[in-house]
């Protein structure tokens, strides 16, 4: 990923992430089997790295700070050049959540033990959370693209995804709409694509 510029007045507000679900985690399960590796696009030119382990949806730092509730990161020069990787190891059993700052050389590695199924899908996403936000929405904004987008299959050939993988789409949901909502078409929201 390349991050041209990116400007937000709050952190842990927008973040990029790359996702990676076993079958549990594709078909059933929002935090179960499912894997996030990600970066808070904060103020001042920071970015703060973490991971979600596939047990909870809650984010673990690469970075710790007094108050790991505000994750002000570190300084990474415009344009920033990013390598994200979700890599399951079946020989050791492990999973690898690494990502390497191309601009700063800066390596950020954790590994967790793993013993389920191999990944049955994959997605990237662009993250904006309405909950916690102090400011509007059109503060926060980020200017970059995704390149080199690769998968390696099981028995090991890797998989260039094509520019169609990525097609953008928004989300309009209504004011009280919940998690209760997913997957129900009459309930649940319109998705837009653009």
């Amino acid at each position: 990923m390349i991050l041209f510029n990116w400007s937000t007045p709050q952190v842990g507000i927008l973040s990029f992430q790359i996702n990676a679900m076993n079958y549990y985690g594709a078909t059933r399960s929002s935090c179960v089997g499912f894997f996030q590796l990600g970066i808070d696009l904060n103020p001042n030119g920071t970015i703060a790295p973490w991971y979600v382990p596939g047990k909870n949806c809650i984010a673990h730092y690469f970075l710790q700070s007094q108050n790991p509730a505000v994750q002000s990161g570190f300084v990474s020069p415009m344009p920033t050049h990013l390598f994200l990787s979700i890599i399951y190891n079946m020989t050791t059993d492990q999973i690898e959540f690494y990502i390497k700052d191309v601009e700063t050389n800066s390596v950020f590695i954790a590994y967790i033990p793993y013993n389920g199924t191999a990944f049955y899908g994959t997605y990237t996403q662009l993250e904006f959370q309405p909950c916690c936000n102090l400011y509007p929405i059109s503060y926060y904004k980020m200017n970059g693209e995704l390149i080199n987008m690769q998968i390696t299959t099981l028995d090991g050939k890797i998989i260039s995804l094509p520019a169609s993988y990525m097609l953008p789409f928004t989300l309009d949901a209504p004011p009280t709409w919940n998690f209760a909502y997913y997957q129900n078409s009459t309930a649940g929201y319109q998705q837009i694509s653009t």
